[in-house]
């Protein structure tokens, strides 16, 4: 039997993600649904897939603070400007 290398198997991952988005003043969270090759990755690393979902509860209960790549950019270039 093969064995996957972790490149492989974080690659089937890509595009996972877990949304924060606030609307009329209260959050929500939205976690991408895994596909059946996602699951079966998780179900042979002995994974239980309400460890995934329970990412979202988790999630909330942290003072996690992101933002798009764009925003990043552009604090980059303004700070740069004299």
């Amino acid at each position: 039997m093969a064995q996957p290398m972790t490149a492989m198997m974080l690659l089937a991952f890509r595009g996972v993600t877990l949304s924060r988005i606030k609307v009329h003043g209260k959050l929500l969270y939205h976690l991408t649904p895994l596909n059946t090759v996602q699951r079966r990755i998780l179900a042979l690393m002995k994974v239980p897939l309400d460890i995934y979902a329970g990412l979202v509860t988790r999630f909330s209960k942290t003072n996690f603070h992101s933002c798009e790549m764009s925003v990043l950019r552009n604090r980059k270039i303004n700070a740069a400007t004299p």
